[in-house]
């Protein structure tokens, strides 16, 4: 009686959801266009609000996904061709490269290698027994090792992780549990904006060296290493504090921990790790080697192109029974986020439109914001301009954010007589940090997909994640300002 009471609870939520989420697209498309914005653009609005309310609460994720290329085939962005609407989301870049990402991650995860080092973490004398030192661990090796690789795969790989460290420890529906995963998540998005070579960082200082060539990543490279590097340490000792004030009456299973006895890794482990050490030396390397034909050929690949290299690789390899360590269908059994996947085909539908200029979306947003910009001090200016960042890359896709600020940043700044470089290098945090819903960055969706697994919820995650958006505005405009005198005026270069 009470499971049937509870299933007819479900089913009206569900139903009104998705009434929901259609009312409301019907809504915003037949709003009248105003500003830049033209009727393609208020489609393409409408088809994005909807999306990011279907993300949001309908538990059937894949309608709102699925369903959006559908929606902006008639919204005038493809000309009423539905392949080209569709295409757009398989074939977007983070679709792609997630779908290879999680490949690798899905090695990881089918051989138990993910579940044998769990277990080695919690049986280390450094951590066994004591929380904090656990919780350290995992924080610091997430940070390290996306300073130098990209984020999303350390992401996929620390998450499965954790979660079997979850599993050993039985700790279903824990705050503790919550944070790790979030914090994994928020410092993997800002500890790899130190460095030159990482995506974000390259693309922002690109399209700034559009208008002056003198600002380059090149140029610039000490100082915004220098300033990222104190702000993902003090992410890293805020998001470890936060933990250990809020979460000191949620550990006792760790605690208590009964040591089990660490069993030798077997041939699938030992192939997985092999293969997983071979593919982050082979990304690492060239960052290290001088310009030359060599580090082109290495860097060619880049993380989409190494990740599909490799799960080739461990699929080829052949136990010394004669047969495979693994098969495609095991890797995509085990590594698929299909929460993370479907949402980028969703955005992938939107995004592109978002940036063209026959939605007048970015000119619009672009519209509202200089004029604002224009009458602001520098330092007023500077704390709007994270404000804006902030909120904007949590509603939007932070791409689009960066196509509309950065030309902001560099007219405005110009204006006022600030340095553009400085300015972009402490936002950099605002405009990357989009944690509060699923939709804001693949990096979070991946975390928002594990609801199922019973260690995190909705509501919960989507809370304490404003708490971590919070102190990134903090820092910002206090360590931010503050830094901003260690970078040479371009004008001087």
């Amino acid at each position: 009686m009470e499971n049937s009471v509870v299933n007819k609870k479900e089913t009206r939520s569900h139903y009104i959801h998705l009434g929901a989420w259609a009312l409301l697209q019907i809504i915003v498309w037949n709003i009248p266009p105003v500003g830049a914005l033209t009727a393609t653009g208020m489609h393409t609005l409408a088809a994005f609000v909807g999306l990011l309310y279907g993300l949001c609460f309908v538990k059937q994720y894949a309608i709102p996904c699925l369903m959006c290329p559908l929606i902006m085939t008639f919204s005038g962005a493809y000309g009423g061709d539905v392949i080209a609407a569709y295409a757009a989301g398989f074939s977007s870049s983070p679709f792609i490269m997630m779908f290879s990402i999680l490949l690798v991650s899905g090695m990881v995860q089918y051989s138990g290698l993910a579940k044998a080092l769990a277990t080695r973490i919690l049986n280390a004398r450094m951590t066994k027994g004591r929380p904090w030192a656990l919780t350290f661990c995992i924080l610091f090796a997430s940070t390290i090792l996306t300073v130098f690789i990209h984020p999303l795969i350390i992401l996929a790989i620390m998450i499965e992780l954790v979660i079997d460290i979850y599993r050993k420890l039985n700790m279903k529906g824990n705050r503790w549990t919550l944070f790790i995963l979030l914090d994994t998540c928020v410092l993997c998005i800002q500890s790899c904006l130190a460095m030159p070579f990482q995506q974000g960082p390259t693309l922002m200082y690109s399209i700034m060296t559009a208008f002056d060539s003198r600002i380059s990543i090149i140029n610039y490279t000490v100082p915004n290493m220098i300033m990222n590097g104190v702000y993902t340490l003090a992410l890293l000792a805020f998001c470890f504090f936060i933990t250990w004030l809020l979460c000191r009456g949620c550990v006792d299973e760790v605690r208590n921990y009964v040591p089990e006895t660490v069993e030798p890794l077997n041939e699938d482990m030992k192939l997985a790790l092999g293969v997983l050490i071979v593919y982050v030396l082979i990304q690492l390397i060239p960052n290290f080697l001088p310009n030359s034909a060599v580090k082109t050929l290495l860097v060619s690949p880049s993380v989409t192109g190494y990740s599909a290299l490799f799960a080739c690789v461990a699929m080829f390899i052949r136990k010394r029974d004669g047969s495979r360590f693994v098969t495609f269908d095991q890797l995509a059994g085990s590594g698929f986020n299909w929460f993370a996947l479907l949402m980028l085909v969703g955005l992938g539908a939107v995004c592109g439109p978002m940036t063209s200029e026959s939605t007048g979306i970015l000119q619009w947003l672009t519209d509202i914001v200089q004029p604002i910009c224009e009458r602001l001090s520098p330092y007023a200016l500077y704390v709007f301009l994270v404000a804006f960042c902030l909120i904007a890359t949590n509603v939007i896709d932070n791409i689009a954010v960066i196509f509309v600020i950065i030309p902001v940043i560099y007219v405005v700044c110009v204006q006022v007589g600030t340095n553009p470089a400085a300015m972009l290098s402490a936002l950099f945090p605002a405009i990357q940090m989009g944690i509060l819903v699923p939709g804001a960055t693949p990096h979070i969706a991946m975390v928002f997909a594990k609801e199922d697994t019973g260690y995190i919820s909705f509501g919960r995650l989507s809370g304490w994640s404003l708490l971590r958006s919070l102190f990134v505005f903090i820092i910002s405009i206090t360590l931010g300002w503050l830094m901003m005198g260690l970078f040479v005026d371009p004008f001087t270069l």
